[in-house]
């Protein structure tokens, strides 16, 4: 897991919704969400989760929005697109 911690930084790694006891994910696309009662790091850990793109709101709510990471399958690592896939753009 330190490799994920690397690539998305600790913060969000350790993110874990804090006084709300868990985090949201998403499916860019998706109204579907997943509460997640763990850290960010671990859902991101599974197997099954490492593809596409995920969205995460863990209790900060409001603006700016979601975090946005996504699975690069060619170098099998996680990119941070920051605050609403800023990052992604650039």
């Amino acid at each position: 897991m330190d490799n994920i911690k690397k690539q998305i930084g600790e913060n969000l790694f350790k993110e874990d919704g804090g006084e709300f006891g868990f985090v949201l994910l998403w499916r860019e696309g998706s109204d579907e969400t997943i509460k997640w009662m763990g850290t960010v790091g671990e859902f991101l850990d599974i197997k099954e989760n490492q593809n596409g793109t995920w969205l995460i709101d863990g209790g900060w709510g409001g603006p700016p929005g979601p975090i946005h990471v996504r699975y690069n399958e060619t170098t099998s690592e996680w990119e941070h697109g920051g605050f609403l896939g800023y990052n992604f753009n650039t």
